[in-house]
């Protein structure tokens, strides 16, 4: 079971989720003739040539690259589920040990103070039970959200709050979503990572406004240090 230390995320959040524009440009310049695929062969296809798959540094040495990719999210605007794969890029020579691991999350509209857990702008939060469903890369998820006395688990309470909105109660440009990621620890606290991935929030009336009914998907990527 591997352990796990966050090192830092990478996640740019949207300045006050009120409109900031992707940067994400494919600047592959692979002119190679071989018939080969020079992308690995784990990257969903729309980040083949933008994902960092050689594993990261920090100044504690290297680490692992990590892209937390939901996609096909749904909310009646009081019921949500989404699937979550995590991919896990090691800075080991070779792809062989790079894998996907598979959350389930489903819950219902939280009804707290969402400033509680650092969002007090967020328009919706849902409580969620994170299920991990498939397990191929051997981590030990308890030490990673921050648990005092980590143990193997595969279910964990969480919190999923989004930012979708402007100040001025108007979507975000092309429907860009801030989420902000808590899990509960053994201690009762919560583990907050308020750049947990940015991704898109789409209503599915005219004039949606969250909650309501919508679909979601992200993105979030961190460095993390294998203890």
């Amino acid at each position: 079971m591997r352990n796990v230390m966050v090192w830092l995320t990478t996640v740019t959040a949207l300045a006050a989720c009120n409109g900031s524009t992707d940067t994400d440009t494919d600047i592959d310049t692979d002119t190679d003739t071989d018939t080969a695929p020079d992308y690995h062969p784990l990257v969903p296809e729309e980040y083949r040539y933008l994902w960092n798959t050689e594993g990261c540094e920090t100044d504690d040495g290297p680490g692992a690259s990590v892209y937390r990719y939901a996609v096909d999210g749904v909310s009646d605007g009081e019921n949500f589920s989404i699937t979550e794969q995590w991919f896990w890029f090691f800075p080991e020579t070779g792809w062989d040990a790079d894998c996907v691991d598979t959350f389930e999350m489903s819950g219902n509209l939280a009804r707290f103070d969402l400033g509680l857990l650092g969002c007090s702008a967020c328009e919706e939060a849902y409580e969620v039970k994170r299920v991990l469903t498939t397990s191929n890369c051997n981590i030990m998820y308890s030490s990673l959200f921050n648990f005092d006395d980590p143990v193997e688990l595969t279910e964990f309470d969480s919190v999923l709050l989004f930012d979708s909105f402007t100040p001025n109660g108007n979507p975000n440009e092309e429907n860009k979503m801030l989420v902000i990621g808590a899990t509960q620890t053994d201690s009762g606290a919560y583990s907050v990572d308020v750049n947990y991935a940015r991704g898109h929030a789409l209503g599915e009336e005219e004039g949606y406004f969250p909650p309501a009914a919508a679909t979601y998907d992200w993105v979030g990527d961190a460095c993390i240090i294998m203890k």
